[in-house]
């Protein structure tokens, strides 16, 4: 696929990105020369940052939203353990954990080689990435922070 057709299709999955959360009345910056979306969502317990990319050169709409935690090392294992319980367990998505510098964020993909994406996908894929960080940013921080342990967040998943 040349790369203008690869850009011409990227260009019509982020309008449709736009005018889905146009759609919702929700705020937002986007990047037209970057096909980039940035926007913020209040969960039940913490504010939540959220950024869509339309990869033109990968066929792939990412979502990426980026917990604001500090990780101390001494608490890496047990965090790298929490994100593979949680992968477990959620539905779409994953919980990405860098272990060398503490960095935590969820990711969720979908390619669109081949096919047309929908406002209906960009709102699945935004209803399910809120549902899910919102889910469990609480008890990672407090697990991150040591007000609970890795047992008590064990006992925590699926109730």
């Amino acid at each position: 696929m040349s790369d203008e057709i690869k850009i011409k299709e990227a260009q019509k999955v982020f309008e449709t990105l736009c005018a889905a959360l146009n759609k919702r009345g929700w705020r937002f910056q986007r990047d037209d020369s970057q096909f980039t979306v940035r926007y913020g969502v209040n969960g039940d317990d913490l504010p939540m940052e959220f950024v869509f990319n339309v990869d033109a050169e990968r066929g792939v709409l990412l979502l990426f939203s980026v917990l604001s935690m500090n990780i101390k090392k001494e608490k890496a294992v047990e965090m790298a353990v929490a994100v593979s319980i949680i992968n477990n367990v959620i539905v779409d998505g994953c919980f990405d954990f860098d272990i060398k510098n503490g960095r935590m964020h969820f990711r969720m993909t979908n390619s669109y080689i081949e096919s047309i994406i929908g406002e209906e996908l960009i709102e699945y894929m935004i209803d399910c990435s809120c549902s899910t960080v919102d889910e469990f940013n609480e008890k990672l921080m407090g697990l991150s922070s040591g007000l609970i342990t890795l047992e008590q967040f064990v006992q925590s998943i699926g109730k």
